[in-house]
């Protein structure tokens, strides 16, 4: 990936046009669990310098010859991506879904303002410096501006033309990252996650660029609303429980002070989101351990409703440590009542033992004893025997 990254890439000098350069532009699989409605979206590919042309509602491509369907005069009045209904159908049975969208965005935009400091900070930054009269820097800065004013739509295809114009450059992941948080503040959410994870093929691992796409991407697959919303789902191959655990003590190595960084290890730590509806994450068992360190996270992560699930986290880790010092407390005694046990029957089993070998060598005893009193007899009776031959011997002289 850096091989063909620096081949495409050649820097040139202040002031100087940067050439397109030829490039492959990735594809990425989406999958739905819906394959019932005309078209199996599993075995679709799309490109994402490119927007997704499907109806939203049934996924139909626009027929050939024909460059794209109807899309909603509402999105375009607000400067949104634009939404697409292949018929009247469509559009009727999808319409309540993409009114609580238009509510949700509404409620985006009054708020969103006071977060865009890095955005402004980051088109100062172009617009003044040493590669300001740089094309490539002015049509970067024009589309973070274009994110900036909220206008979502336009900085979306800015940053679709710089990713397709400039492939290959040192500042790729940065385009496929700002054109992911463009569609994700769009609610677009699978394609926002399909840039995120791009991000982390293209970035060199373990770095901070690397570790804010990881973020966004957890922060994606943990969110249902971009599965409710798309009935799609986009997995690599890490979202699972040992994979996600992996990941999120990764991302904190790197960015230990970014708050979504906190709360991306605080979830995977607590197992909060597991099993949720739309989330796929399904969490192992967790030590009161993991669960207290979750707890530390969640108040670094800094926000009110953090605050809350960490304290949360305290009395579920405070529950569960007290149910296992309660275990090991049953087991220290188990195990206490099944040694006295065991020393009980081993004290009996010994005292046996003693009282066997001391029947025995009483036996064996009393058996030397007999034994010593049949040979003295027999002894006895020889003396007596050799004393009456000597007798008979002396009366036969005379």
């Amino acid at each position: 990936m850096e091989e063909q990254r620096s081949e495409a890439w050649q820097p040139d000098e202040p002031g100087e046009v940067w050439q397109p350069r030829p490039g492959n532009q990735t594809k990425l699989v989406v999958c739905t669990n819906d394959t019932t409605r005309g078209l199996n979206v599993k075995d679709c590919q799309w490109n994402l310098a490119e927007p997704s042309l499907l109806c939203v509602n049934c996924f139909k491509p626009p027929p050939e010859g024909r460059a794209k369907w109807q899309s909603c005069v509402r999105c375009a009045k607000l400067k949104l991506p634009a939404t697409y209904y292949c018929s009247e159908e469509c559009q009727t049975a999808h319409w309540p879904k993409h009114m609580e969208y238009h509510t949700k965005q509404k409620a985006q935009m009054q708020r969103r303002g006071a977060n865009l400091t890095e955005e402004r900070s980051l088109v100062k930054q172009l617009s003044t410096g040493e590669f300001a009269d740089n094309v490539y820097t002015q049509t970067f800065t024009q589309a973070i501006a274009l994110m900036v004013e909220g206008n979502l739509n336009g900085a979306a295809k800015a940053f679709r033309k710089i990713i397709e114009t400039w492939p290959g450059t040192p500042m790729e992941p940065t385009a496929y990252q700002y054109l992911g948080t463009t569609l994700h503040r769009s609610s677009r959410h699978v394609e926002a996650l399909g840039c995120f994870i791009k991000v982390m093929d293209l970035s060199e691992e373990d770095t901070l660029e690397w570790a804010k796409a990881a973020v966004n991407a957890c922060k994606m697959l943990m969110n249902a609303a971009w599965r409710d919303a798309h009935d799609e789902a986009l997995q690599p191959e890490w979202w699972h429980d040992e994979g996600y655990m992996a990941l999120s003590e990764r991302v904190v190595a790197v960015a230990p002070d970014i708050p979504d960084a906190c709360e991306v290890r605080a979830f995977a730590l607590s197992g909060l989101l597991s099993g949720a509806p739309g989330v796929s994450w399904e969490a192992g068992p967790r030590t009161a351990a993991q669960i207290k360190e979750a707890a530390v996270w969640f108040r670094r992560a800094d926000e009110p409703w953090h605050k809350e699930l960490a304290s949360s986290c305290d009395i579920r880790a405070g529950r569960m440590l007290a149910w296992e010092e309660a275990e090991a407390a049953a087991a220290e005694a188990e195990a206490a009542t099944a040694r006295a046990a065991d020393e009980v029957e081993a004290a009996a089993r010994k005292a046996a033992e003693e009282k066997a070998n001391a029947a025995a060598e009483e036996l064996l005893a009393e058996e030397e004893k007999e034994k010593q009193v049949a040979a003295s007899a027999s002894a006895k009776a020889g003396k007596v025997k050799q004393s009456k031959g000597k007798k008979g011997k002396g009366k036969g002289k005379r």
